[in-house]
């Protein structure tokens, strides 16, 4: 299996979408995450929000660890942000560290501990990341066109692919994720999920490519019977279809990220693990149990500005999300090929 490029539902499917320069600048480029729970005066665990400019959260949280002494395990975020960027995110520390300097990193600008939780972060715990960002080059006309097309897109929503910094330079780490489902290495050397990162970028790519062959099926708002799903109003809350029909943008439709607790839920999800010679066992190795991912999304509420740099476009997203994809089904983004630090 190859990684294939997103195909897009839709309007945006026949739709001409103009270049765009984005990221001239890590100013170019901001994202806040929004907590989903509140914090106390105590707790076992510290909840630290910071800012950080050019640098990975990967990098982040393994400076954080060898600052404080910690395993890599003690270190809890609820997401990755862009390294090419100014992020606003939260970590989480035992409590004990919180009294103690932060470490001194280049590209961290603000430590501060905003209270106490009795439970780490974990991947998706916050509510939304707010975008705020510039398309160089982009006026009113161009903000005029794209509020266009996002009204036309609406009724069909938009497809939420995993966004290609998922996959690894030259893409090449699912590849090698494959490769240790296969033939799994000594119990000693595999790194277990949530931290083993080739093995994130495998369930990644046959995500994005169940999702690419719904789109091409002409199924993207369409649900089989078995298949999952979940109400906009509550989406940690899984629900198996009855019947075959078509989808509300209020239901949000669920593909496969494969692990070996997950029920494969239909001929399309046994097919992508048929043609990679897996199966739910193979993911056992590796304690990576397996989750659901909408993979039809409403459209959020847009705000557009022009910009003396460009037009600043603004939106919110839900946990996961990649900004990326949202704003590729209205044009074709472009990065600086030498990006300033």
């Amino acid at each position: 299996m190859k990684l294939n490029p997103p195909v897009w539902p839709g309007p945006a499917a026949t739709r001409t979408r103009p270049p765009a320069l984005w990221k001239q600048t890590p100013e170019h480029f901001l994202v806040e995450e929004v907590s989903a729970e509140p914090t106390s005066r105590q707790g076992e665990w510290a909840v630290i929000r910071v800012t950080k400019r050019g640098i990975t959260t990967a990098t982040l949280t393994r400076a954080v660890a060898s600052h404080f002494g910690l395993g890599r395990e003690e270190v809890g975020t609820a997401g990755f942000k862009d390294r090419f960027a100014i992020a606003t995110q939260e970590l989480t520390i035992p409590a004990r560290c919180a009294r103690l300097a932060p470490p001194l990193l280049e590209g961290l600008e603000r430590w501060k501990v905003r209270g106490y939780r009795d439970h780490p972060l974990r991947p998706g715990q916050l509510q939304e990341n707010r975008f705020n960002v510039i398309l160089a080059g982009w006026g009113e006309t161009e903000g005029a066109a794209l509020q266009q097309a996002w009204q036309e897109q609406r009724p069909t929503g938009w497809a939420n692919y995993y966004g290609p910094q998922r996959f690894g330079p030259d893409n090449a780490n699912w590849p090698l994720a494959l490769a240790q489902l296969q033939h799994p290495p000594p119990r000693a050397q595999r790194q277990r999920w949530p931290h083993n990162y080739l093995l994130n970028s495998l369930q990644a790519q046959l995500f994005n490519e169940f999702l690419r062959r719904r789109v091409l099926s002409d199924r993207f708002a369409w649900l089989e019977a078995g298949e999952w799903f979940a109400e906009a109003s509550q989406p940690r809350e899984h629900l198996q279809a009855e019947h075959s029909g078509p989808l509300e943008l209020t239901r949000l439709p669920l593909g496969p990220m494969f692990g070996h607790k997950l029920e494969v839920a239909s001929a399309d999800e046994q097919a992508l693990l048929d043609e990679v010679a897996l199966a739910p066992a193979s993911f056992a190795p590796f304690r990576a149990p397996g989750s659901r991912r909408a993979w039809r999304l409403p459209l959020p509420k847009l705000e557009t500005t022009v910009q003396p740099e460009g037009l600043q476009v603004k939106f919110a997203l839900p946990p996961g999300c990649y900004a990326t994809v949202l704003l590729e089904h209205f044009a074709q983004l472009s990065e600086p090929e030498e990006k300033p630090e």
